[in-house]
């Protein structure tokens, strides 16, 4: 793996990844918040700002889906900067990334999903946030920097990714049988019967055999 990829080749991965786990997890992140009684946000939803703030996050996803990017951006802006605090704000960020590297904007992709890996998080929100900023730091060559996002995360359901990240991590890192054992681990958490097993068998095949 080219550890100094291209602008190009940093979107393509960034997308890939949103494309593969964004759209689940972002519903299930969502529906979880909403119904965790223990979190911060959970009281607040009866509120008016937070049924203004659902509305507008509605309106935000379906101008994403309709490819009306100004308007998308615009509303996602607005329930950050009006609706801090609520949970619509927090997956307004991680639309803002993905629109940003939409745009080709990786940097700031990064630099947004870096800030919110930062916050007080719920689960799978820190997940996700910290995996695609791993897989973009990665993109840009900063191998050592895509490790310590990966560090002390409790990947969860992303079991698979994570291992996968870190075995390409270690692999532009020149560090081979953490790279071979990383691939291992992620073959173990992935289902039999899912095609992406064939990625990563074809990413531990071209390490050859271990010495």
């Amino acid at each position: 793996m080219n550890a100094n990829l291209t602008h190009g080749e940093q979107m393509q991965q960034a997308k890939s990844f949103f494309s593969r786990f964004g759209r689940p997890i972002l519903a299930a992140v969502l529906v979880a918040a909403l119904a965790g009684a223990g979190y911060w946000g959970y009281k607040s939803y009866r509120t008016q700002q937070n049924e203004k703030a659902s509305t507008l996050f509605s309106q935000m996803t379906q101008q994403y889906e309709q490819k009306n990017a100004k308007s998308a951006r615009a509303n996602a802006e607005k329930l950050s900067k009006d609706y801090d605090g609520t949970t619509y704000a927090m997956l307004a960020q991680l639309y803002l990334a993905r629109m940003d590297v939409d745009a080709g904007n990786i940097a700031q992709a990064a630099a947004r999903l870096a800030k919110l890996k930062q916050a007080d998080l719920p689960t799978g929100f820190d997940r996700f946030a910290a995996l695609t900023l791993a897989r973009i730091h990665l993109g840009q060559g900063k191998a050592a920097d895509a490790l310590k996002d990966l560090q002390s995360l409790n990947p969860g359901e992303f079991a698979a990714e994570y291992e996968e990240l870190r075995g390409d991590a270690y692999l532009a890192l020149k560090r081979p049988a953490d790279a071979r054992k990383a691939y291992q681990a992620a073959l173990a958490k992935l289902d039999q019967n899912d095609p992406y097993r064939a990625i990563v068998q074809l990413k531990l095949d071209d390490l050859g055999e271990a010495a």
